[in-house]
């Protein structure tokens, strides 16, 4: 069935996270807010999997005071965290938008942040996004089914109309599995887990990602 609606992923696929090394010292600053952001979508999962919810951004503060207390620098937890509000696009996240658009895919967010803050980042960005889907809609996380069902029908689509641009592995195998096309993007993994299903698409750059799902119509 031909895809209709396109959907990034927000934190480290279409936003570049790297605005929170901003208040670190160190050669190790861009490190540690991966292994934070790391740390912040395994708690989302523990939450989904107990049976619980809370907003991404309490469990990012979470992982950013335990992280940074270990690295000796807890005093900027708070900083570090406040700081994901500050994320700018990818230097190709708007061409890869423009190019959807102009072939006529609906394109959209589909993020395990709040709506609220994936709505105050696409406006500061200035790009056209829409619908712009939150976990806060049905309380669970990615890589649960009931996310990738929500951004499908908050696009009016079939969950096979409807693809996703992620640079997490994991990611692109809870879309797989729902019934989604993936688009995989090597920013920081570089390999993608080799775990059925593989992405339909593997490339270097969101602008290869969606040129690739234009080709693929």
């Amino acid at each position: 069935m031909a895809i209709r609606q396109v959907y990034f992923d927000l934190n480290g696929t279409l936003f570049d996270p790297s605005a929170m090394a901003d208040p670190l010292d160190g050669d190790d600053a861009e490190e540690l807010v991966e292994e934070i952001l790391g740390e912040t979508v395994l708690l989302a999962m523990v939450e989904t999997l107990s049976g619980s919810y809370r907003d991404f951004a309490e469990l990012l503060q979470a992982a950013a005071s335990r992280r940074l207390t270990l690295a000796g620098r807890g005093e900027h937890a708070d900083e570090v965290a406040s700081a994901a509000r500050r994320m700018r696009p990818f230097p190709d996240g708007g061409k890869a938008v423009s190019t959807l658009r102009a072939a006529g895919f609906g394109v959209g967010v589909l993020t395990n942040s709040s709506t609220e803050s994936a709505e105050s980042l696409v406006i500061e960005s200035g790009l056209e996004l829409e619908p712009l889907v939150g976990t806060d809609q049905i309380r669970a996380f990615k890589p649960d089914h009931r996310v990738y069902e929500r951004g499908a029908q908050a696009a009016g689509c079939l969950i096979d109309e409807v693809a996703l641009i992620t640079a997490h592995g994991w990611d692109a195998i809870g879309a797989r599995r729902a019934g989604m096309v993936a688009a995989w993007v090597s920013q920081k993994e570089r390999v993608p887990p080799r775990i059925d299903p593989a992405p339909d698409i593997e490339v270097e750059s969101l602008a290869e990602a969606a040129e690739q799902l234009v080709q693929s119509g």
